[in-house]
């Protein structure tokens, strides 16, 4: 923070740099970093040295600070540490003095014995220690308390981390103040551990959270904005987004391993290899996979966000360099480069053209737009072709992310076969929504055929979005009082009032949001009743100040007050709440967003326990399309909804529905291992049900092999599965 005293004696503030230390992370090593990246770089292949640069000099680095939630976390650590530290401190000290007093008692004792013998009176007649009442046990634990607590308060205040550490264009002061200088020197290294702390700590830990999210009931993030929000509130910043999806691609190399050696395991326990014969063989057959595996969607969704935010910032750099030229041309130039595998060549244009008649319309007004809005005919010669876009676009992900590219543009690199397996995971309508999101574009809503050739660059109308598709760009407006995840919201303005703004620039109430926060708490102590009292004070004090129920901070207090009377089992008043809570969070976010998601689940989970099947299907469907429509089809959360909704089918007597649900499910990648078997068990009930019993014997049989290659021979569930297999074939 810089600020002045002025003449009239009045404070100013003139620039507020940083209110965080620099990530030493982000510092080259030998300015004083921690030499993290480099280190990464050394390890990684030749086409990540090609694109990621070599150094960390870019004064843009200068900015990168820690956020202040993992400097929460890491002082939290801290002082944890060392109370933990101090309290076995003080309990050996403690034990020395007792040892002490107990040996001079021994002494003691010892010299009376040789001055006098001692008789004892009553024969085996023990004296009964003095124990302590309970009034003076509390006011020990009382006074335990309070130390510990003045211990925490100067641990705490000792807590200072230094904002101006690893400053680029600073003079020593090395042989000026030697003092000053050591002072510095230690906060330096106290940046580094705070970076250390994230690099081999914070990232780990939420890549283990991650995998291991279906045990945990971790709910994955679909969209970009949810994934921003989630690793802010654990204090990663979006630059590690690179470093997380190195450890997603090694989390995923692992579970290919493992799968292999499970399905040998499994092999060769079912062959009739004695496992005596081999010492390998009988390691070999031993082996049992991990339960949980890492969830790929989340690799996927950690790319689509780099490549959005790249994206922007060499879209921005074009339209800059193409001055004059309509920005509608290189837009659309620019995404049908992005959503596309390769161009067309010109025989296949043609081709498109003739089988497609509006199309050929479109482009012909597309051109006369063109002409008429530029005044040059080689205006759209500026704009450049796929590969050219795409190597901006690795380069500027290479920079700011340190990562390089495997799902996108995957065809460049390596052989077809390869390509096309990796390039069938990359998400292409999440990426087109997230890119207008991050840019402000918006589109015709219509259907795009993305994940083809595509025509961008020269004369020729670009394909498959064209420049009469744009229809607006929006700037994006940040306000210190934004309770979005981003902060940033697209704002249109008509006259002189703001339109569109209004949505995520709300007023802050402290008073209200710490009514909010007492609601929390009392939740998670099952007090629902002052759960109801004050989420509903909350939102009506908002509702009063606001005229308006549309604020993100109405929205929570709607949904404490929805599972509140879920838990009390008040269903009528649960779904009133949960009706008035999608209303307003489809207002507030639009129907394609993550908060959407999350109303749906929970209106259809309390839709089914009040027992309407059909309103639950309803929203279930709804959830199950919002996934795959922001997720892409490999989210975590499709093949449970699908398997959910089957079970229902089959409970309501409809056998073939559920089975095609059961399909579904089956077909939907599963990060828990044993879902896979449940999935395998109920579909040979229902083909059971259906007459068909040698492909209900199929799947039991493939049951039986997930749960031998997971749980081992020896397992309960392994051994019922192997009972109802041999039943299966009676």
């Amino acid at each position: 923070m810089k600020g002045i005293l002025g003449s009239d004696q009045r404070k100013y503030v003139l620039d507020c740099t940083r209110l965080t230390p620099r990530d030493a992370n982000w510092v080259s090593k030998d300015m004083g970093g921690t030499g993290k990246w480099e280190e990464s770089l050394e390890s990684s292949g030749a086409k990540s040295q090609e694109l990621i640069p070599s150094t960390l000099d870019d004064d843009e680095w200068t900015a990168c600070v820690i956020r202040r939630e993992l400097i929460t976390n890491y002082a939290e650590t801290k002082i944890r540490d060392h109370l933990v530290k101090y309290k076995e401190e003080m309990e050996s000290k403690q034990e020395d003095k007792d040892e002490k007093k107990d040996d001079s008692a021994v002494d003691d004792k010892s010299d009376k014995a040789d001055d006098k013998e001692w008789v004892d009176l009553v024969p085996g007649k023990k004296v009964k220690e003095y124990e302590k009442s309970e009034e003076e046990k509390l006011e020990e634990k009382k006074k335990e308390s309070l130390l510990l607590a003045k211990v925490e308060d100067e641990y705490v205040n000792s807590l200072r981390y230094n904002v101006n550490v690893f400053l680029p264009y600073t003079r020593s002061i090395e042989g000026i103040d030697k003092a000053s200088y050591e002072t510095l020197k230690k906060d330096e290294e106290e940046a580094r551990q705070l970076a250390r702390y994230l690099w081999d700590t914070a990232i780990p830990s939420l890549t283990k959270e991650i995998r291991s999210g279906g045990g945990s009931g971790l709910q994955l993030p679909a969209d970009g904005r949810a994934l921003t929000e989630m690793i802010h509130q654990r204090g990663i910043n979006c630059r590690y987004l690179g470093r997380l999806a190195e450890l997603a691609r090694k989390e995923e190399l692992e579970d290919i391993i493992s799968s292999k050696k499970a399905a040998t395991a499994a092999a060769l326990t079912m062959s009739s290899i004695s496992s005596e014969a081999d010492d390998k063989i009988a390691a070999a057959k031993q082996y049992k996979a991990p339960r949980f595996c890492m969830p790929i969607c989340w690799l996927e969704l950690l790319e689509c966000e780099m490549v959005a935010r790249a994206a922007k910032h060499v879209l921005d750099s074009y339209i800059l360099e193409n001055g004059n030229q309509p920005a509608a041309h290189t837009i659309a130039s620019f995404l049908s480069a992005i959503m596309s595998v390769g161009e067309e060549s010109a025989g296949e244009t043609e081709v498109r053209m003739t089988n497609n008649p509006d199309q050929e319309e479109m482009a012909t007004l597309t051109l006369d737009f063109g002409d008429d809005a530029s005044g040059d005919d080689d205006a759209s010669s500026a704009n450049r072709g796929r590969e050219e876009i795409w190597k901006d676009i690795e380069r500027e992900v290479g920079r700011r992310f340190r990562y390089t590219l495997l799902l996108y543009n995957s065809t460049s690199s390596g052989s077809s076969k390869k390509g096309e397996a990796e390039e069938s995971r990359a998400l292409y309508m999440p990426l087109l929504r997230r890119i207008c999101q991050r840019s402000g574009i918006r589109l015709v809503a219509k259907q795009y055929d993305l994940g083809k050739k595509c025509v961008c660059g020269g004369s020729a109308p670009s394909y498959p979005i064209a420049p009469s598709d744009i229809l607006d760009i929006l700037p994006l407006v940040k306000h210190a009082a934004s309770l979005a995840g981003e902060s940033f919201s697209p704002c249109s303005f008509s006259g002189s009032s703001p339109v569109g703004s209004n949505t995520t620039l709300h007023i802050l109430l402290d008073d209200v949001r710490t009514m909010h926060g007492i609601a929390q708490a009392n939740l998670n102590n099952r007090n629902y009743d002052a759960v109801v009292e004050y989420a509903q004070e909350a939102a009506a004090l908002y509702q009063r100040v606001l005229d308006s129920p549309l604020h993100p901070q109405i929205t929570k207090c709607l949904r404490l007050t929805t599972i509140a009377h879920f838990q009390k089992n008040e269903y009528e008043h649960a779904v009133v709440a949960a009706s008035k809570y999608l209303a307003i969070t489809i207002a507030l976010n639009g129907f394609d967003s993550y908060e959407v998601l999350q109303a749906h689940l929970t209106v259809a989970d309390i839709y089914l326990e009040a027992g309407k099947i059909e309103d639950f299907v309803k929203h279930a469907r709804s959830a199950q399309f919002l996934m795959e429509f922001l997720g892409g089809k490999n989210y975590a959360g499709i093949a449970p909804q699908y398997y959910r909704m089957g079970s229902l089918y089959y409970e309501a007597g409809k056998v073939e529905d559920a089975f095609r649900f059961f399909e579904a499910a089956a077909s939907r990648r599963k990060e828990d291992r044993m879902f896979e078997c449940l999935i395998a068990r109920n579909t040979s009930g229902v083909l059971a049900n259906l007459g068909l019993f040698r492909q209900a014997f199929e799947y039991e049989k493939k049951a039986y092999q997930s749960y031998l290659t997971f749980l081992g021979e020896d397992h309960d569930a392994t051994k019922a599965c192997m009972r109802s297999l041999s039943v299966s074939y009676c």
